[in-house]
């Protein structure tokens, strides 16, 4: 289950498997997220151990830290020591994978007294000439107008997958590995994308990474281990750890066994995790899954709280910027719709209709607390704050460019463009979701692309960067995005009549004569004035 905590300021994101039991850290490699160690952390769980594995800072849903440029492996370090403290954690084991080995070395040194035994799976341990070849292996990633950086992000996680460095294509540098599947690509492209640039500097730290300074200072029981296949199998002989016995293995599951053995010989007493009040964001239980959320619900306000939803194929991020300058006056709260966002692997919209998303939002809402609220929705979020004002949940709703009711030639168009966002061997579906994004700024549908469903084009709409955003949350979605657009696209706009709706929308101007249409600008910076008088004066 993905859980956060608030450590100094900053938001950190962990999953954690079992509530009670002796805890085991795990360290995720870069360019990862903790998603990246959930096998081992189930297979440690199924031994009665409670598993905590954070996003390293700036991976994943965890913030950076300050100055993240020159942060230094025992920056990391002692920022997981304040995320342990903030858990209320006093002893554990540690497993690190890469750079989480190498994070969990520098941590035991300097924290001997909380951890209590080591696991390192592949601890990195690179020569000088090594280091000199790796000049270029961390490159950054920056969006170009014609989506060609999404065909060389694919092909460089891919090529990971052959070649090691990945940009030195070379029997010399080939690796004996499978090359990894579409989904197991697709979800390190994810992680990437995530963390953006973010990813360089603890990739840097483990790379600078000299076991030598650090194994000798442990006090807790270790091993090192690696997988036959493991690029760094041969770095446990070297000059820094030759005095230590290596561990290699030919498949996971008994390197796996072997940590088991070493955390249950040492393990720690049993604890009980307990949730931390008061966060700005997390996951609430749904009707088929959880949802994630953010915002401030938790603040005082004599105004109703604002409730954001957002329309297919986005997330509650559209709305930050927006929702940082209205908590100065009221209390705001945003969701992710079933299947997007951050909500895309632990819920689904399928089965759903707008009413029972609507009750849904309605009890999601009233599990953190709040019941005295107002809605803005965007399209398919839109017609549920419609409906959740009609089932009398919220006091007041604002309507957003909800859009006109497909016509059997809308969906025949769009049935002519391959529109699915599923991960393809060739990463196409990157492309795709770029030049989806880019063409939803240019016209409205976005499969119409003639004159006379052409879009203003306001400000700085087409920048590379907010394309990219966009393209992201449709990747996010997945063929959710497809699920969302048919609830989206099935509503009549005459159905739209609740008098205190106001609707906008750039390509439709017909509504129904109950609802008040009023014009409100396509840049979300921009809609603080008239939330404000709406729902705040």
């Amino acid at each position: 289950m993905k859980k956060f905590v608030n450590v100094n300021g900053k938001t950190v994101s962990y999953h954690a498997w079992g509530n009670t039991g002796p805890v085991i850290l795990a360290l995720h490699g870069s360019p990862q997220s903790a998603r990246a160690v959930a096998h081992v952390c189930e297979v440690l769980a199924e031994k009665g151990f409670i598993v905590i594995a954070p996003d390293t800072p700036g991976n994943g849903l965890s913030d950076p830290l300050p100055n993240s440029e020159k942060t230094t492996i025992v920056d990391y370090a002692s920022a997981l020591h304040s995320f342990v403290a903030a858990l209320g954690i006093k002893s554990h084991g540690i497993y690190g994978f890469h750079t989480g080995a190498a994070i969990a070395c520098t941590y035991a040194a300097l924290y001997p007294n909380q951890t209590n035994s080591i696991f390192f799976d592949g601890l990195p341990n690179w020569s000088a000439d090594e280091r000199e070849s790796l000049i270029g292996y961390l490159a950054s990633f920056e969006p170009v107008w014609d989506g060609s950086h999404m065909t060389w992000l694919w092909a460089r996680m891919e090529e990971q997958t052959v070649f090691f460095p990945w940009h030195r294509a070379s029997s010399h540098y080939r690796m004996d590995y499978n090359v990894s599947p579409a989904q197991g690509c697709h979800a390190n492209v994810m992680d990437l994308l995530k963390s953006k640039n973010n990813y360089i500097q603890p990739y840097t730290e483990a790379l600078k990474f000299n076991p030598g300074n650090w194994i000798g200072l442990l006090k807790s029981p270790y091993i090192c281990a690696a997988s036959f296949e493991d690029v760094l199998t041969e770095h446990l002989s070297r000059p820094g750890l030759d005095h230590v016995t290596p561990y290699i293995y030919q498949t996971r599951e008994e390197m796996y066994e072997t940590a088991s053995r070493l955390f249950d010989e040492n393990k720690t007493d049993n604890v009980t995790l307990k949730a931390q009040a008061d966060l700005p964001c997390g996951f609430v239980e749904f009707e088929k899954g959880q949802v994630y959320w953010q915002g401030n619900p938790w603040q005082k306000s004599d105004s109703p709280t604002l409730v954001f939803l957002h329309g297919s194929g986005d997330s509650s991020n559209i709305y930050n910027r927006l929702s940082k300058a209205m908590k100065l006056y009221t209390n705001t709260l945003s969701f992710d719709l079933p299947g997007h966002g951050y909500s895309n692997d632990c819920s689904s919209l399928s089965g759903h209709t707008i009413s029972s998303l609507a009750k849904c939002y309605h009890a999601a809402c009233a599990a953190l607390g709040v019941s005295n609220y107002v809605v803005v929705g965007e399209r398919l979020g839109g017609l549920i704050a419609n409906e959740m004002l009609k089932q009398k949940y919220c006091q007041q709703a604002m309507c957003i460019d909800i859009q006109q009711k497909l016509s059997k030639q809308d969906w025949q168009d769009l049935a002519s463009f391959d529109c699915e966002l599923a991960p393809q061997w060739d990463g196409s579906h990157l492309v795709r979701a770029w030049r989806i994004a880019r063409w939803e700024t240019l016209f409205t549908p976005w499969f119409k692309r003639d004159r006379a469903h052409a879009r203003e084009i306001i400000g700085a709409q087409l920048e590379p960067n907010d394309i990219q955003k966009r393209a992201e949350t449709l990747l996010m979605a997945k063929d959710e995005w497809l699920t969302s657009l048919t609830l989206e696209s099935e509503t009549e706009i005459s159905d739209i009549n609740a008098p205190h709706i106001r609707q906008y929308s750039t390509s439709f101007q017909s509504a129904a004569a109950s609802t008040e249409l009023r014009k409100i600008s396509s840049s979300k910076d921009d809609w603080f004035i008239t939330l404000y008088e709406q729902f705040v004066l």
